[in-house]
């Protein structure tokens, strides 16, 4: 549609907000959606969350936009997705979600979802921001070139801060995939 003018690049400004909150977390989760795919963002994805060391799971349209036996995944989100995930995301304090919109497939009873979840929100569609959950930072443009921007203000985080924190969070992943896989 020749009125139709997305927004491409991401406020930088954000997305440096986004960054310190995610060098912040203790227990944070990644929810991609089908917006990676859309993008064509696998490699981007796929950066963030292992130099980041954080989880990631999938809604049913992000499904193949992270790789199923890669070590930080979690399968899919949702009244039909894995208990381990589901798990992760009710007791993360951080979740990024890239790409999705928050649907009650995936959220089940909105006032109980996450409660304890800061959340940043990266989309495209800047009507999916806010529309079901609450949300503390919005990202609004391409997952791909949010995400490349992302990974390399990252980069510049010190990610010591992060590591000995993080591996606690991923040996509760562990513990929680041999209990209910």
């Amino acid at each position: 549609m020749r009125s139709y003018k997305p927004t491409y690049e991401g406020n930088k400004w954000m997305i440096t907000q986004a960054a310190h909150t995610i060098a912040k977390a203790k227990k944070p989760v990644i929810v991609a959606g089908g917006g990676v795919i859309s993008s064509g963002a696998y490699k981007e994805l796929r950066e963030f969350a292992e130099h980041a060391e954080i989880p990631v799971t999938m809604t049913l349209m992000g499904l193949g936009g992270f790789p199923g036996t890669h070590a930080l995944s979690l399968g899919m989100l949702g009244m039909h997705g894995t208990y381990y995930a589901n798990k992760a995301v009710q007791e993360s304090d951080l979740l990024i979600a890239i790409g999705m919109r928050f649907d009650d497939r995936v959220t089940g009873k909105v006032d109980a979802f996450a409660p304890h979840a800061k959340i940043v929100h990266i989309d495209i569609d800047p009507t999916s921001i806010r529309k079901n959950i609450r949300v503390d930072v919005p990202i609004v443009g391409d997952v791909k070139r949010v995400l490349t921007v992302m990974n390399k203000v990252l980069k510049e985080e010190v990610k010591e801060q992060w590591a000995e924190v993080r591996k606690v969070w991923l040996k509760q992943m562990e513990d929680w995939k041999a209990r209910g896989p």
